[in-house]
């Protein structure tokens, strides 16, 4: 147990570096969640994985026991030596570390079991207390939520869909905002993740990192909520921001419940204000499933699968060769066992000398007893022989035959000039690989076929003519990583064709991906590069796609005759409701200044064509877009306009008339000199 949790130790402190490194600063927060919680889940379950021995970065290690199968064989009795007294001390300096450390396992397991029976108990206790106070105070039930009202100086919090709040503290709008940021927690299922989270340190309880994990995932939790918050409620930052400033009590709640008081406000302001991550930081993600690769193969216990028989038959001849040395020796006879040889070679090695003599005669008697022994027959050594095999050691031809491996097998492998050590056919056979399939990848000259490359694909199911597709359309970056995560992902070379002939010859594989998964067709991104805009970047095409934004709106756009656009601008648009008739229309009433901003600005204020038209026909010189807006804001018609500029006056500005408003003076007062214009 103590092994596994130091493993489980090891792993956790593995993420939380690789979090803390790549993605705390990242404004996915969903996905900061799933893999949080996924990280968790990997480092329990993967100290139980094992891991083959070829794709081990250990060692397998090995224990074999010779046992002496023939219970009669005599004992060779050894000569008695006189311990001396050095010999004695250090005998029992040996023993007595042997017994201290095994004292201190022994001390630091019963530490760990004590540590976690009282994490376990104080983990229930909370449990415990919050029922308590949910069905024991008094509470109201708000649809899918209960709100129980606490007294005293304790901190707002919520667990699954109770939330604890103390009214006389707070004023209505803080109330209310408290009452939004605990419901986002209650609908996103929080709860679960900190029951995880105090589950996993029950059982590392030891590990400061656990400690400082646990805190991470609290911490994104809160970014997340308070994201949906400013979003979905549509509540103003600075507001929100004070509120949490307001909310500063020095009682914190249990750690199993989300509270709306947390010590790091600064860093959740921060992160409200930062700006948002763009597609290209989606590879940091992507990286975990390599580093837990690594992390397997790395720590884990590796199993040689492939030698495990031929250890058996190992140990079968190890206990016969070793029975027949000790007879000898005991009887002291040496001379016998150089006589041994000629009387085993009986009908067995008869047959082998006559069907491969130059083998037969490179092997010792106990060589082609064991032989025998497993089974082999002469004939099947000389398959091996006749197609020119190299390795014809008893451990390789045991091997072999155990597997079931026959030498047309291994020909077929050296027909198309592939490495044909045992470990590799073992690897090979034991995957049901045909030489045939090596050979296809072969032929169309992939670079990588090592024996790790050729079991990924077989395992995918990834044949050659999949990889020769996609170097036929021209697409450069063939790793093993690359065309796995292609076939992951469903995608075939005619859509990457596709978004090549679009105009994306150097859309890198992330942004490939991104595409796919948004479900961006070539045509799509085809129509959008046609359009005329420039600075379309891959991540702008992504954004246009999320917002609906089709090539015939930016198309419209662009021929309406309006200067200054980017993508930045025509996203605006979209997301205004600006239309491209509305465009075209201000462009028709002959305004001079008319820039993108000046039409954002119009659509927001409400300003039809028709008042602009009218406000431009009224005969006022030298009339902006800045001064339609302020025309508009202080509700100056056209006709008001017109009944100043037919009193003929020379210095009627568009100051004026906006002065001559704000002091109420219509164009008969000026006339009349009852006001002065």
């Amino acid at each position: 147990m103590m092994p596994y949790s130091l493993h489980v130790a090891l792993l956790l402190t593995a993420c939380w570096l690789f979090y803390k490194v790549l993605l705390q600063n990242e404004t996915y927060y969903h996905l900061n969640r799933v893999l949080l919680l996924a990280c968790i889940a990997l480092s329990f379950t993967l100290p139980l994985v094992p891991v083959p021995q070829h794709y081990s970065m250990r060692n397998a290690v090995i224990e074999t026991t010779i046992q002496p199968v023939n219970s009669k064989a005599p004992v060779i009795a050894l000569q008695k030596t006189n311990a001396t007294p050095a010999t004695k001390q250090t005998t029992a300096s040996t023993t007595a570390a042997t017994l201290n450390m095994r004292t201190i396992v022994q001390w630091a397991f019963w530490l760990y079991w004590c540590g976690v029976i009282a994490f376990g108990a104080n983990f229930l206790l909370q449990i415990g207390v919050l029922i308590y106070k949910a069905y024991r105070k008094p509470g109201i039930r708000d649809g899918q939520f209960r709100i129980v009202e606490l007294d005293g100086d304790e901190a707002p919090c919520s667990f699954g869909n109770t939330i604890f709040i103390n009214p006389a503290k707070y004023d209505w709008e803080t109330y209310n905002q408290i009452l939004m940021h605990e419901k986002v927690h209650a609908q996103q299922g929080h709860s679960l993740d900190l029951m995880i989270a105090e589950l996993m340190l029950v059982l590392q309880w030891f590990n400061p990192f656990a400690w400082l994990y646990r805190k991470e995932m609290e911490s994104n939790m809160e970014f997340l909520t308070d994201d949906a918050v400013l979003k979905n409620h549509k509540v103003a930052a600075e507001d929100y921001q004070m509120s949490l400033l307001k909310v500063s009590v020095p009682n914190y709640a249990m750690r199993i419940t989300t509270n709306y008081n947390q010590s790091l406000l600064k860093r959740r302001i921060m992160m409200m204000n930062t700006k948002r991550s763009n597609i290209h930081s989606v590879w940091k993600y992507v990286m975990l499933a390599p580093f837990m690769i690594i992390m397997l193969c790395g720590f884990n216990e590796p199993v040689d699968t492939s030698i495990t028989p031929l250890l058996t038959a190992a140990r079968k001849v190890g206990s016969k060769i070793s029975a027949t040395l000790m007879a000898d020796t005991a009887k002291g006879i040496k001379q016998k066992s150089k006589l041994a040889a000629p009387a085993q070679q009986t009908a067995t090695q008869t047959r082998l000398i006559a069907a491969a003599p130059s083998i037969a005669n490179t092997l010792s008697p106990e060589a082609v007893q064991a032989l025998d022994n497993a089974g082999i027959t002469a004939e099947y050594v000389k398959s091996f022989k006749d197609i020119g095999y190299k390795d014809l050691s008893v451990t390789t031809l045991m091997g072999f035959d155990n597997a079931g491996i026959t030498a047309d097998y291994v020909k077929s492998f050296m027909k198309i000039g592939y490495n044909t050590e045992p470990a590799t056919i073992h690897a090979f056979d034991n995957a049901g690989i045909a030489a045939q399939y090596v050979k296809g990848f072969m032929d169309i000259k992939y670079p990588d076929v090592s024996l790790a490359t050729i079991m990924a694909f077989d395992n995918s199911g990834i044949r050659a003519s999949y990889v020769k597709s996609f170097k036929d359309i021209g697409f450069k970056d063939l790793s093993v990583a690359t065309i796995l995560a292609f076939d992951n992902a469903g995608l075939g070379a005619d859509y990457v064709k596709g978004l090549m002939k679009a105009g994306l010859k150097d859309l890198s594989v992330a942004g490939i991906l991104s595409f796919d998964n948004a479900g961006i067709s070539a045509d799509y991104a085809k129509g959008l590069l046609a359009s005329g805009l420039n600075g379309l970047t891959p991540s702008m095409l992504l954004a246009f796609d999320n917002a609906g934004i089709s090539p015939d709106y930016v198309k419209g756009m662009m021929a309406s005759g309006l200067s200054g656009l980017t993508p930045a601008i025509v996203s605006a648009f979209d997301n205004s409701g600006v239309s491209v008739d509305y465009v075209k229309g201000l462009i028709s009433t002959g305004m001079k200044d008319l820039t993108p901003k000046n039409v954002l600005l119009f659509d927001n204020a409400g300003i039809g064509i028709d008042y602009v038209k009218g406000i431009l026909g009224a005969g006022l010189k030298n009339v902006t877009a800045a001064n339609i807006i302020q025309f508009d804001n202080a509700g100056i018609s056209p006709d008001y306009i017109k009944s100043f500029v037919k009193l003929g006056l020379k210095d009627i500005t568009p100051a004026a008339i906006l002065i001559n408003n704000q002091k109420g003076a219509s164009a008969a007062d000026v006339k009349s000199g009852t006001k002065k214009p």
